[in-house]
This record gives structure tokens, sequence and C-alpha cells, in this order.
């Protein structure tokens, strides 16, 4: 996937939240989907070592609910 640094990390990530957005646009009610979606997403293209899958899980869903807040929400 190309992720070489954390800018490109938080580039993907703001990518796959508004493709997310896109995705299920016509869908009432799906923000858990689309979260789940996204940090599924990461979560196979990221590893960070020594920390279990769940605590990974964790870290990238704040960081999709940051993104939400500030990309998506700011209005």
């Amino acid at each position: 996937m190309g992720i070489s640094n954390m800018t490109d990390l938080i580039a993907l990530l703001v990518d796959l939240v508004k493709a997310a957005e896109t995705l299920w646009s016509g869908y009432s009610g799906a923000g858990e989907a689309k979260k789940a979606w996204v940090v599924t997403t990461i979560n196979t293209a990221v590893d960070i070592p020594y920390l279990p899958e769940a605590i990974e899980e964790k870290i990238i869903s704040i960081c999709v609910d940051m993104v939400v807040e500030l990309v998506i929400n700011r209005d």
C-alpha cells in the first residue's frame, strides 16, 4: 500500500473516511459500518509492533473519530 511515514498514513486515513462517506451516503445510520470499514482497512495495512490487534483497532478507531470531526463535521 506504500505507507512509509505518518503523513502517508494520515492522508490514507482521510481518503478512506471520505470514501466511506461516499459509499454509504444513501444509508441513514450507517456510521458504525463506515467506521468499521475504515478501521479494518487501515488495520490490514498497519502493524504496530508489540501491540495486540485489539489495541491497534482502538487506536485507529480514535483516529477515525478525529478525522470525522475535523474533516467531515467541521461545519
